[in-house]
């Protein structure tokens, strides 16, 4: 039974534990079954249990707070790319000119193209930002020397722009984590609901045949396992294809296909 896949186990179970179908019926009839059903209906709860969920609330939270974190980031270096452009061009070929473009430059290695990059990215350039700004005098003074809004200068900014990055590195940290332990929490819990499932399982086989069950009740409760096992023995049993070099070539033989 190990080697059934575990939305087989699910599907050939179902017809025991589901009210009304002739298995169900049909092991209800046998003293010998019903003591073992609970464990068999328990076992086929947790193999749908152990599957991967949908989501959890903390990574919803989690993606929520990214994007708004990243469309203020976005807007505040663009907005800073902004202001620089418009100083720039409006003091014309100048010294101030160049100290600005020397700022861009510092701010913006790659242009404002930095915005269309992952989080992770934007969270790593504001660390580098953060960096090259500690030995940048002349940019730190230009930028304090531009005031935007109520007092508020270009270097508010900047640095409320080095902080959306740091948080959004800390968003991916989490976000990676939570995927690394649901991961592993529910490939634990599949085996653990698999091998549950193959002890239930051998438990109600053995006590149908205490049963004496005839050839017709085997063939009605257990068929569809039967078959299974047997497809699945065979998948086990068959040799590797070879792949075939390259792209799809019209002349080449194309290999058996592996029964199933």
């Amino acid at each position: 039974m190990k080697r059934l896949l575990t939305a087989e186990m699910v599907q050939i179970s179902g017809p025991w534990v589901t009210n009304g179908t002739p298995a169900r019926k049909a092991l209800l009839a046998l003293p010998e079954c019903v003591g073992i059903l609970p464990r068999v209906e328990e076992a086929h709860k947790q193999l749908h249990g152990a599957q991967p969920g949908q989501g959890d609330a903390r990574g919803a939270e989690i993606s929520a707070e990214a994007a708004e974190v990243d469309a203020r980031h976005d807007a505040v270096v663009r907005g800073v790319d902004f202001v620089l452009q418009g100083i720039a061009l409006l003091v014309g070929d100048s010294a101030r000119a160049r100290e600005i473009e020397a700022a861009r430059a510092l701010l913006t290695p790659e242009g404002v193209s930095i915005i269309s990059t992952s989080y992770r990215n934007e969270a790593g350039a504001a660390a580098l930002l953060k960096s090259r700004l500690g030995g940048a005098a002349d940019v730190k003074s230009l930028l304090a020397s531009v005031v935007v809004d109520k007092k508020k200068t270009l270097t508010s900014f900047v640095n409320e722009r080095i902080a959306h990055g740091e948080r959004l590195g800390v968003l991916e940290d989490e976000r990676a984590q939570l995927r690394l332990t649901a991961t592993e929490s529910s490939a634990v819990a599949n085996v653990n609901a698999r091998n549950a499932w193959i002890r239930a399982v051998n438990a109600l086989i053995a006590n149908a045949e205490l049963a004496g069950i005839s050839p017709a009740q085997d063939t009605m409760i257990f068929g569809a396992l039967r078959e299974a096992e047997t497809k699945a023995n065979r998948r086990g049993k068959a040799p590797a294809v070879e792949p075939t070099p390259g792209a799809a070539d019209p002349n080449a033989a194309s290999p058996s296909p592996v029964p199933s």
